[in-house]
């Protein structure tokens, strides 16, 4: 299940959306709806814009709710989960647990072994650095239906996204094994 105010381009197949306000969204919520592994990935923008821009920008007020709030309903669910966000967070949510690259992890469901060489999306080649112009990839700002250059950094690189889904995988085989030996002996 997917909840966020933005619809996604695409839904794929066997998952459902939701369109609310994960800040209504409660650990009861989690709990009822029998959820086995959370990702979640509270907006950067706020995070990030205070180190790479000027002018300063405004205290992420907002940024700092929508983390704390899912780590929040994460905690009490009981639910293993990983939060991403930015190196930026850390300042006002608190050190990582691990960073995958540029992506840093927070929670109790982070796979012990992850990449570590995967970068942000948006390379100098991407943006169209004109020292790479000809160059395959060069310039792709637009290249991708719907995507802005924002979208192309946030995207979570599959690498990573494998990397936990498998490590989610492998946590409900050991609890589907556990209750079966419970419930033999």
């Amino acid at each position: 299940m997917g909840i966020d105010l933005q619809e996604p381009s695409e839904i794929p197949k066997n998952c459902c959306w939701s369109g609310v306000n994960v800040l209504v969204v409660t650990a009861d919520f989690i709990c009822d709806g029998n959820f086995d592994f959370i990702v979640a990935s509270p907006p950067c923008e706020e995070f990030s814009t205070l180190r790479n821009f000027r002018p300063p920008v405004p205290y992420p007020e907002m940024g700092i709710k929508l983390f704390n709030h899912a780590r929040l309903i994460c905690e009490a669910s009981g639910v293993p989960y990983v939060l991403e966000n930015v190196a930026g967070a850390q300042r006002y949510v608190g050190r990582s647990d691990a960073h995958c690259g540029a992506y840093h992890l927070w929670g109790n469901g982070i796979p012990t072994l992850i990449p570590k060489g995967i970068q942000k999306g948006l390379t100098e080649l991407a943006m169209g650095l004109r020292e790479h112009k000809g160059k395959p990839g060069w310039d792709n700002r637009h290249g991708r239906k719907g995507q802005t250059p924002t979208a192309l950094v946030a995207t979570i690189p599959p690498e990573l996204a494998n990397c936990v889904a498998d490590y989610a995988e492998r946590l409900l085989e050991q609890k589907t094994t556990a209750s079966a030996a419970l419930s033999a002996g």
